[in-house]
């Protein structure tokens, strides 16, 4: 799945919280580095929407790629899991 803009995003928003679900600490691994999680579960983002991204959540532009290679290559219990899914006002659309 290649997403173009940040609309694009929110239109598959549905199916990539489904691949965040199937995989081992997805939610957590989003939390830790969300453009490394989607890249992982065969999700392309381009520049462009990166930079759309970027732009509407500054806070992660600085992220690191350490601690999510740790998260992901750990096989202890994790103490904090995150949960991805989609707020229940847009579930009952």
């Amino acid at each position: 799945m290649t997403i173009n803009s940040f609309d694009e995003l929110i239109k598959n928003e549905k199916s990539i919280l489904e691949r965040i679900e199937k995989t081992p600490n997805g939610a957590n691994l989003f939390m830790v580095h969300p453009f490394l999680l989607l890249a992982d579960i065969g999700v392309q983002v381009s520049e462009q929407a990166q930079s759309e991204i970027l732009k509407a959540n500054p806070n992660i532009s600085g992220l690191s790629r350490t601690p999510y290679a740790a998260l992901k290559r750990s096989t202890a219990r994790q103490n904090v899991n995150f949960r991805a899914e989609r707020p229940v006002s847009e579930e009952a659309q």
